[in-house]
């Protein structure tokens, strides 16, 4: 679902780079060919807000309860960073990524045949933060912007088959004399 995510960004920012120009990578460790302008998945972490979900759900076909691990939702930290040589150009780079997820910050992506959106918004760091996150990557500091696709649900087909449900519930009642 991650990688179907990152490639619907490429493929919808791409033409705002000429030919090749943008590519999705590690900016950590670039291969000598690789485009000037790369997107790289920084950090994964976990939705916390959405974690309690529920885990079973009744078939209505065999009236039995199906019990499921419940969602993941992760938020994927994603830096843009451009590798130009001249400083001016790179800016330029990461003003075109500013400028085209201003006008567009969701993104469809389709995995097993399941639609997903995403949206992606501006995450700002602190400079301490973004001193480790470079300190992380190698230490070479590049113009960059970081963003933040929030809540990508990700989910299993696997499925445990329970009992089935309560459908009626007979009310035989006694009362229960004491003993004296």
């Amino acid at each position: 679902m991650l990688a179907e995510a990152l490639n619907s960004i490429k493929s919808a920012i791409s033409p705002e780079f000429a030919g090749g120009e943008f590519d999705i990578g590690n900016i950590a460790n670039p291969p000598a060919n690789a485009a000037p302008v790369l997107l790289s998945l920084v950090n994964l972490k976990e939705e916390s807000a959405m974690k309690n979900s529920a885990y079973s759900r009744v078939n209505s076909n065999t009236l039995k309860t199906e019990y499921f691990n419940p969602f993941v939702y992760l938020n994927a930290y994603l830096m843009f960073s451009s590798r130009r040589t001249a400083y001016a150009g790179a800016i330029a780079d990461i003003a075109k990524v500013v400028r085209f997820m201003q006008g567009q910050n969701v993104f469809d992506a389709t995995y097993d045949g399941v639609d997903y959106k995403t949206v992606v918004n501006l995450y700002s760091p602190t400079f301490e933060d973004l001193n480790h996150i470079w300190a992380i990557l190698g230490g070479k500091i590049y113009p960059s912007i970081m963003y933040i696709m929030r809540v990508s649900e990700l989910k299993s087909n696997k499925v445990t088959t329970g009992d089935g449900i309560i459908e009626t519930i007979e009310n035989k009642f006694s009362v229960i004399q004491p003993k004296p």
